[in-house]
This record gives C-alpha cells, sequence and structure tokens, in this order.
C-alpha cells in the first residue's frame, strides 16, 4: 500500500495522485474484460481501493505543488501523465493527454495568480 507523500515543493504528490489513478483504470479495465463488473472482478480492484487513503491525502498536497509549478517541474508532470495512461485508441489518447496538459495549465495559472 502506498502511503501518502511528505509535504514538500516539487511534484511527487501530484505523481503519486496520477499512479493511482493510472492503477484504478487499470483495475477496471481488467474487471470490465469479461463485458461486466461483479464480486469476482474484486481481486483487480483491491490494490486501488487499499491505497485511496494515501490517493486522498496525496491529492490535498496537490495546491501546494501547483502554486510553485515551474516549467520544468509541468513538463515532468506531464511526461509522467502520458507515460503512466495508456488507452486503446490513440486518437483517444492523444486528446486526453494534451487535456491533461491544459487542465494543468489553468490550475497552475489560477494557484499562481487567483488563489493566492
Amino acid at each position: 500500500m502506498e502511503q501518502p507523500v511528505q509535504p514538500t515543493t516539487g511534484v511527487q504528490a501530484t505523481k503519486a495522485v496520477i499512479l493511482f489513478l493510472a492503477s484504478l483504470g487499470a483495475a477496471v479495465k481488467s474487471a470490465q474484460a469479461d463485458g461486466k463488473i461483479d464480486l469476482a472482478d474484486l481481486p483487480h480492484l483491491m490494490g486501488p481501493i487499499m491505497s485511496i487513503t494515501p490517493a486522498i491525502a496525496n491529492a490535498k498536497l496537490l495546491p501546494a505543488e501547483f502554486k510553485d509549478l515551474s516549467l520544468e517541474e509541468k513538463n515532468e508532470v506531464v511526461a509522467f501523465f502520458k507515460e503512466k495512461f495508456d488507452l486503446p485508441n490513440d486518437k483517444t489518447e492523444a486528446l486526453v493527454e494534451d487535456a491533461f496538459d491544459a487542465v494543468l495549465v489553468v490550475l497552475t495559472f489560477l494557484q499562481k495568480h487567483v488563489l493566492k
């Protein structure tokens, strides 16, 4: 089970949340392989279920990380996101990756200039 990242600046909490979401997505994909999700799929979902508490703790650190996000850190987060998320449709994957990049830019802007 993953532990919450210690509160510091950088992008470790952001990457931990991305990793949680990627593992949850992979677990749901595995669970849906037979076209439905039921109790037989519980083993697929246990990893993400067990790591939800640290993921929530890490999510609470995101505003602080976004507030001082450098261009290098933003690029690191976007690259990490692209590495961890793999969708079967390449066009959809590119769209999601571009949308994530755009959302990250907007969140960073809001944290630096609006939500001081």
